[in-house]
C-alpha cells in the first residue's frame, strides 16, 4: 500500500500496481515512516512517541549457546548516554544484543559492547565475531498514538502505540489487538458499537501506559545517581520487591497488576530509607 483516498462510503487504497476499495482499513504498518506520513496527511492519526533502538546478533555455535542458559541480561548504565537500557538475550541459536534510547546511534553500541560489564557477560568466542557484526536500527513505542481508532481506519500493533510500555513486544500486540479487532468487527459489524467495542477490549492496555511511563521516569533518575545497585541489594532482602523487579522484567504481568500487589507505603519507607543509608 502507497496511498489511500477516504471516501464517503469506503477508502480506497493504492498499490504500486492496482486500487482497491475497502470498507475498513486496519493499520498494521507498524512505525513505518511512509505509512505514518500518508495517515497523518489524511487523518487526524498522529504516531506514537517512541523511543529509538540498535539490535544486533551474535551466533557463537550450539554449545556456546547451550552454556550460556536462558538467562536475559538487562543493562541500565549511567555512563552510556542517550543510552536509557540494553539487554542480551537468548534467542534459540543466537544471542540477540540491543540497545535503546531517545536517540542512538551505531557509535553507542561499539561503546556498549567494548563495556567491561558487557564482555563479562558475553561468551569468550563473541570478541572474535564483533568486527563482523550488522546493525539493524528500528524505534519502539513509549505512548499510545493520537487517533489511532478512526470510523474506517483502525491501528494496531505499534502504530497504534498499545505495546506494554517500557517493554515493547510489538509482535505480542500486534496479535492481541488484531485479534480483539476483527472480535469486534464481527460482533457489531462497521459501526459505532464495534468502534466502542474495540476501544474498550484495549482498556487494560491503556490504562497501563501511565505507569509504564512512571516506571521509565524512575529508571532514568535511579540510574543517572547511582543507585540502581542498591536497590537490587535490597530485593535481596525483600520478597516482595524481588518479586516486583521479577515480573517488571519478565512482562509476565501488568505494571498496574505489579504495583497493587507488590508496592506498599512501608515497603517504601524501608527502601527509601536503606537507599540515603547507602548513597
Amino acid at each position: 500500500m502507497i496511498d489511500l483516498d477516504l471516501l464517503n462510503d469506503g477508502v480506497m487504497v493504492y498499490s504500486e500496481s492496482n486500487n482497491l476499495k475497502a470498507d475498513l482499513v486496519v493499520g498494521a504498518f507498524g512505525l513505518d515512516e511512509g505509512m505514518i506520513r500518508v495517515m497523518e496527511r489524511l487523518t487526524p492519526y498522529r504516531a506514537p512517541d517512541c523511543l529509538s533502538s540498535i539490535v544486533t546478533k551474535i551466533h557463537p555455535g550450539e554449545q556456546v549457546m547451550a552454556s550460556f542458559g536462558q538467562y536475559l541480561h538487562a543493562f541500565l548504565l549511567s555512563s552510556l548516554r542517550p543510552v536509557e537500557f540494553g539487554a542480551i538475550t537468548p534467542k534459540g541459536n543466537h544471542l540477540s544484543i540491543n540497545i535503546a534510547g531517545k536517540e542512538v546511534e551505531a557509535i553507542a553500541m561499539d561503546r556498549f559492547l567494548r563495556l567491561p560489564a558487557v564482555k563479562k557477560v558475553l561468551p569468550e568466542i563473541s570478541a572474535q565475531l564483533l568486527a563482523s557484526l550488522s546493525y539493524y536500527k528500528g524505534r519502539f513505542p513509549t505512548g499510545p498514538a493520537r487517533h489511532f481508532l478512526l470510523p474506517r481506519i483502525i491501528m494496531i500493533g505499534d502504530a497504534s502505540g498499545l505495546n506494554r510500555p517500557f517493554k515493547g513486544k510489538g509482535i505480542n500486540s500486534a496479535i492481541l489487538t488484531g485479534v480483539r479487532a476483527a472480535e469486534a468487527l464481527a460482533r457489531h459489524g462497521l459501526t459505532e458499537k464495534m468502534l466502542n467495542d474495540y476501544r474498550s477490549k484495549c482498556a487494560d492496555l491503556i490504562a497501563d501506559l501511565p505507569y509504564g511511563r512512571r516506571l521509565r521516569w524512575l529508571t532514568i533518575i535511579f540510574t543517572r545517581l547511582g543507585l540502581i545497585d542498591n536497590i537490587l541489594i535490597e530485593a535481596e532482602k525483600e520478597p516482595a520487591l524481588k518479586r516486583a523487579l521479577f515480573h517488571i522484567v519478565s512482562g509476565q504481568k501488568p505494571y498496574r497488576t505489579i504495583w497493587k500487589e507488590e508496592c506498599s507505603l512501608p515497603l517504601v519507607i524501608r527502601l527509601g530509607f536503606a537507599l540515603l543509608s547507602r548513597h
